[in-house]
């Protein structure tokens, strides 16, 4: 089976203070990252595999897009970040 060059990329982050559960959380990422405004369906899976940074898969639906109302920090740095590597064998 051929790698693939480009994963899925996927919205994310950490549960704010202002959150209310892990859906809040995840709404608020995808307004913040992508300008979103999305349905969630249902919960897919909880990755345990790396201690103390439990990851929960969400399946979503964005309903409406619009990427000029983006906010948050990554978006107030005018530092440039660094691209990590991404590790293309989970993909084979």
């Amino acid at each position: 089976m051929q790698k693939s060059v480009n994963p899925p990329l996927l919205p994310g982050g950490g549960v704010e203070d202002r959150d209310r559960s892990l859906e809040a959380a995840l709404l608020r990422e995808i307004d913040e990252e992508l300008g979103g405004q999305a349905v969630i369906h249902s919960l897919l899976h909880i990755d345990d595999s790396v201690p103390e940074q439990r990851q929960y898969i969400f399946l979503a639906r964005i309903d409406t897009w619009d990427i000029r109302t983006r906010c948050g920090p990554e978006f107030n740095d005018p530092r440039p970040r660094p691209i990590p590597a991404a590790d293309h064998t989970a993909y084979a």
